[in-house]
C-alpha cells in the first residue's frame, strides 16, 4: 500500500472519495503513538510526528484492504447491489 503524492492511499478501495479519521498522537519518551479513534487497530509509534502520521496513514489504508478482502468469501452468491453510504458523524 503506497501513498500517492496527493496524500491519498493508492490501492484503497474508495477510488476519488475522501476519508477522514480522528487521529490522536501523543509522545511517549522518544517515541509518537498514534491511533484512529473511529477504526480500532490502526495504530502507529514513530521516532517523528511526521513519521507517525504517515504510518497511520498506511494502516488505516491496510485495515480498509483487509477487511474488504475479508468480507468477500462471506459475501453470498447472487446479485449483490452496492451503494455508498454517507454519515453525518458529530465532531469529537
Amino acid at each position: 500500500m503506497g501513498r500517492r503524492g496527493n496524500g491519498e492511499m493508492a490501492g484503497c478501495y474508495y477510488p476519488g472519495m475522501p476519508l477522514e479519521f480522528t487521529a490522536a498522537f501523543m509522545r511517549d519518551g522518544d517515541w509518537y503513538l498514534g491511533w484512529v479513534e473511529e477504526l480500532p487497530g490502526a495504530n502507529a509509534q514513530e521516532r517523528t510526528l511526521d513519521k507517525a502520521r504517515e504510518s497511520l496513514r498506511e494502516a488505516i489504508a491496510d485495515i480498509l484492504v483487509a477487511n474488504r478482502e475479508l468480507s468477500r468469501p462471506a459475501m453470498p452468491t447472487g446479485e449483490i447491489i452496492r451503494e455508498t453510504i454517507r454519515l453525518g458523524v458529530p465532531p469529537p
